[in-house]
């Protein structure tokens, strides 16, 4: 009962952060947009780093690093977002390559034999769906905007 009990509630709690965060996406349009362009930057730099330092796969960090270009494109319309245009299109693209690619590495490069499925999974949630989770809270936003 304690375990149903805990499921719901959390899922409550975490849908009403979800809407509490698309509301303040709506309400202030400018600082989301400055907030998303921060947050490409600083993950491009991530990537950098990972590659430079670490000695992480070209390819990976190519993939991811490709993906938020693309993202850092279809920030330029924000927040108008058009679901059919090639940049959105390519940026869907790229960020479902990036996840393949990051989630091969962690399953079968032998580095990684001891990397645990939470850091492997807070290794993705930052580097890989950070950017787009923010999108996705902001797109209540482009059907609000007047032309």
């Amino acid at each position: 009962v304690a375990l149903a009990a805990h499921f719901s509630f959390s899922r409550s709690y975490s849908a009403a952060g979800l809407f509490y965060l698309a509301e303040v996406a709506e309400e202030h349009t400018q600082l989301t947009r400055k907030i998303i362009g921060i947050s490409i930057k600083g993950i491009l730099a991530i990537y950098v780093l990972l590659f430079v330092v670490d000695g992480l796969p070209f390819f990976c960090v190519l993939s991811g690093i490709g993906a938020h270009v693309l993202y850092l494109q279809l920030l330029k319309t924000y927040p108008i977002v058009d679901p059919t245009s090639n940049i959105f299109l390519g940026s869907s693209g790229a960020g479902a390559l990036s996840v393949i690619m990051w989630s091969r590495f962690f399953l079968q490069h032998p580095r990684c034999a001891y990397v645990t499925l939470g850091w492997a999974i807070g290794f993705m949630a930052v580097t890989v769906f950070f950017v787009p989770f923010l999108f996705l809270i902001s797109l209540t936003t482009s059907s609000q905007s007047l032309p």
